[in-house]
């Protein structure tokens, strides 16, 4: 059986964009190995950079007229851009520019990219740490033995393949087929084996499993637009839902001390975190210490305060007015998703607004590319091929 792989074509106006993706992606994902180590001290600076020059420079070349609503989203855009630039954001900030310069490029042809990219990454990564090229710390904490498989933690490998899961669901939508779940589940399946990261694991089965029922229309998917509709508040549910729980939050309370516990203290350290740096309307840079390591396999000192709620950490770092322009270009995004009746694309950024209530990784766009369809969406062309997926013959 001969194996086909989909090469998309890339026009000449998509060049620049694309080869400064391609960089973006690379080093960002570098930056969480021990790779980066070899690499000068602020190197993700410069390549940020050198990919916000090649898109400027893809968008004088490429772009002929303006209309209004690109105009509209530029100015949003350098808005949330300056915000992110002031606390020290360079990772958003460049998602951002992205965001806005990939607006006429088909998602479907940004995931296939990506998910090449990804897979050689991984790779790549994963075989030089166990050849010893770089490090492969290994953690045994109680029962649990991890590998971080060449990466600054055990999480990030793993959400590599969540994303990879995602993009591979949209892509075949109804045409995925039992093979293509297989070999989604094996993946997903030899990276928990060796990282033991149950949060991306069972949400990629959760997601496979949502991709079957929507596949034979089982259940609530069968022509019900009413659950549809509920899904376009997504984001605005999860987001009032965690942060809710998060300032409410009482040990004294059974079941809140229960469900801290399963979260793994993630209402206990969102609240510490509100009470101690508080929310203001444009952000600060907060110094929180996590349990990844630094490029030498070295842990950060001090007391150990992370928030893990995407959320929360974009209310604290990046302020109120960002995470309203957040939530509310989400919730219109999700809206322009349910009137094309692009249900599959709903349902997917649906999953990321829940993901989002205990996972800030998704606010990266090397680890979440969905990110791309609001750009596709609100800012793109007209025409439905930039749009609405084009099913691959």
């Amino acid at each position: 059986m001969k194996m086909k792989v989909y090469i998309p074509k890339i026009k000449n106006t998509e060049k620049l964009f694309f080869v400064s993706y391609t960089i973006y992606m690379i080093a960002f994902i570098l930056n969480q190995t021990f790779y980066w180590r070899y690499f000068p001290e602020k190197m993700d600076r410069y390549v940020l950079l050198v990919c916000v020059l090649l898109l400027a420079l893809n968008e004088i070349v490429s772009v002929k007229i303006i209309d209004f609503r690109s105009l509209i989203g530029l100015i949003i855009c350098l808005l949330l851009f300056a915000i992110t630039y002031s606390t020290n954001g360079n990772a958003v900030g460049g998602m951002i520019v992205f965001i806005y310069c990939g607006r006429n490029i088909s998602f479907e042809k940004i995931a296939k990219i990506t998910i090449y990219i990804t897979v050689f990454m991984l790779v790549l990564i994963t075989v030089s740490s166990w050849l010893g090229i770089i490090e492969n710390h290994i953690d045994y904490s109680g029962n649990r033995v991890r590998q971080y498989l060449g990466f600054r933690y055990t999480l990030y490998a793993p959400a590599l393949i969540y994303n990879i899961t995602l993009l591979e669901i949209y892509i075949k939508q109804e045409k995925l087929k039992w093979k293509n779940i297989i070999c989604l589940l094996i993946l997903n399946g030899f990276f928990f084996f060796f990282t033991n990261s149950r949060l991306s694991f069972g949400l990629s089965v959760l997601s496979l499993v949502i991709a079957v029922i929507y596949k034979y229309k089982f259940v609530f998917f069968n022509k019900n637009h009413f659950v549809y509709l509920i899904l376009v508040f997504s984001y605005l549910i999860c987001s009032g839902f965690f942060y809710g729980l998060t300032v409410t939050f009482s040990r004294n309370v059974l079941w809140m001390k229960n469900l801290n516990d399963f979260l793994g203290n993630r209402l206990n350290l969102g609240q510490y975190s509100l009470l101690e740096y508080g929310i203001s309307a444009w952000g600060k840079q907060i110094a929180w210490v996590g349990n990844g390591l630094d490029v030498y396999g070295n842990r950060a000192t001090g007391s150990y305060l992370w928030v893990d709620c995407l959320y929360v950490q974009v209310l604290q770092r990046y302020g109120v007015i960002f995470l309203i322009i957040f939530l509310l270009v989400m919730t219109i995004t999700m809206w322009v998703c349910y009137q094309k009746k692009n249900y599959m694309l709903l349902i997917l950024l649906s999953l990321i607004a829940v993901h989002c209530m205990i996972d800030d990784l998704q606010l990266y766009l090397h680890y979440n590319t969905f990110w791309f369809a609001i750009g596709s969406l609100l800012l793109g062309r007209s025409n439905k091929k930039y749009i609405k997926l084009k099913q691959m013959k």
